[in-house]
């Protein structure tokens, strides 16, 4: 018999209304805010139990203690109240609400194997924000006593301290002395959470995975982790675009005007485009973040910069990445230029640029040496990309010197059909709702299956 359990959780008490599957109150009990007693109370109760609470401080660590002691827990958003409350109504609103389900908000709380990295997550959260607070009282001091300190990071280094603790009067020093103070216990105490952070980020596969995509980095990927957990759980890319506050919406106003002939139609205003106000803030931060890395100038544009020169690297992207044959007479003028300077960017040009030679080769043991020989070179160049890359030609380095042993004698046409094959499939299969569908569609292209004989032929 299906019980539906609608649960009022506060600091020192918890409310449980019991409604049945028809709709018939069972009971209400008043338990103390206590893992133990909480279960006790649930155990009590007839299978099958559904229970429904809301979003809330406490809502994470319920859902953690109850889940495995109950069919289905759903954690729903807190809704508008309209005539009497108190808590046994609000219990027995819940339950049944989950019983006719009529919840317009469910919040995912399962975390499964990313729960302790969430809260190491959280914890580095708290560290930062309170560096940055800190910070700001600093900048404030300052300014407040007409102090310039301009842009940068000098006002908070120890070297230059002394510097801008001279420029105020007497009397306000010891405040910029207690927060320089608290600054450097705020700075070493990040230092140790962003350690703890990724010593747990290192436990798991999809992080090694993730941190790889360009501006995520290895801070923001486990960050992410704990708070998508799973891409499953939302429908379609549009729902998770949303969530991350990246859903594009319209807003418009006075839609409808009247004609000379007294009808209404719809005006042709132009509406305003902009992003969901509903969204998770974590989220949002890390792909903006993400997405300012990546589109920006860069590290090494900054540094050119704030030394005095002009930013050699603007409009250069398709100079570095096209072959030199491809390359236009203006961009050929322009890569010029830029190979005048010692740059990490340029240092990577060159060293892919070297690479090309590999294939000219025609011995697969004068094709190791050279690949050994560049693998070596690459890994003293203090560019991290870069040594990735090596470090995956390491790993695959006898299948890249099988290319040189099996040239000319086999025909990589069947393998390219089987590709093509595979594509055109797989674009068929837009609109399937499992992976086990499209499984399928791909063993009977692939594999030639036998299909059941039907009236007419397409």
């Amino acid at each position: 018999m299906e019980r539906y359990i609608g649960l009022d959780a506060h600091a020192s008490s918890c409310t449980l209304a019991v409604v049945g599957p028809s709709g018939r109150r069972l009971g209400s009990h008043v338990v103390e805010t206590n893992a133990r007693a909480l279960i006790e109370v649930l155990r009590a109760i007839p299978r099958n139990r559904h229970v429904c609470l809301e979003e809330g401080t406490l809502s994470g660590w319920l859902y953690e203690v109850l889940e495995p002691h109950v069919e289905e827990l759903v954690v729903t958003g807190v809704r508008k109240s309209r005539g009497p409350k108190s808590d046994k109504v609000d219990a027995f609103v819940l339950a049944e609400g989950l019983r006719i389900g009529s919840l317009e908000t469910r919040v995912y709380k399962e975390r499964g194997k990313f729960r302790r990295l969430g809260h190491v997550a959280r914890a580095y959260g708290f560290v930062v924000q309170d560096v940055v607070r800190v910070k700001n009282r600093l900048k404030s001091v300052l300014r407040s006593r007409g102090v310039g300190y301009g842009a940068g990071s000098s006002v908070y280094a120890k070297r230059d301290r002394e510097l801008w603790l001279g420029e105020l009067p007497e009397a306000t020093r010891p405040l910029a002395e207690l927060l320089y103070e608290e600054l450097d216990g705020l700075v070493a105490l990040k230092a140790k959470a962003e350690k703890a952070l990724l010593a747990e980020a290192r436990r798991h596969r999809e992080w090694r995975l993730l941190k790889t995509c360009p501006g995520m980095g290895p801070i923001r990927t486990a960050e992410l982790l704990p708070v998508v957990v799973t891409p499953y759980r939302f429908g379609s890319r549009s729902q998770f675009w949303a969530y991350s506050g990246l859903g594009i919406v319209m807003r418009s106003s006075a839609d409808w005007v009247r004609t000379p002939t007294g009808q209404w139609v719809k005006s042709a205003v132009q509406q305003t485009r902009g992003l969901n106000r509903n969204f998770n803030h974590t989220l949002k931060r890390v792909f903006k973040g993400a997405a300012t890395t990546v589109i920006g100038r860069g590290e090494e544009v900054r540094r050119l910069k704030a030394e005095g020169y002009l930013p050699v690297l603007k409009g250069t992207r398709f100079c570095l990445l096209k072959r030199p044959e491809n390359l236009t007479e203006s961009q050929e003028i322009k890569l010029a230029e830029l190979l005048q300077y010692n740059l990490r960017a340029v240092r990577a040009y060159l060293l892919k640029e070297d690479f090309q030679f590999f294939w000219d080769y025609v011995s697969p043991a004068w094709a190791g040496k050279f690949l050994d020989r560049w693998c070596t070179r690459t890994m003293r160049s203090r560019l991290d990309p870069m040594k990735r890359v090596a470090r995956m030609l390491r790993r695959h380095r006898e299948l890249l010197l099988n290319w040189f042993r099996a040239r000319g004698t086999v025909s990589a046409a069947a393998v390219e059909g089987l590709n093509n094959k595979l594509k055109v499939t797989t674009k068929k299969a837009y609109g399937f709702r499992t992976f086990r569908a499209l499984e399928i569609a791909l063993l009977h292209a692939l594999g030639d299956l036998p299909e059941p004989k039907v009236t007419h032929r397409f």
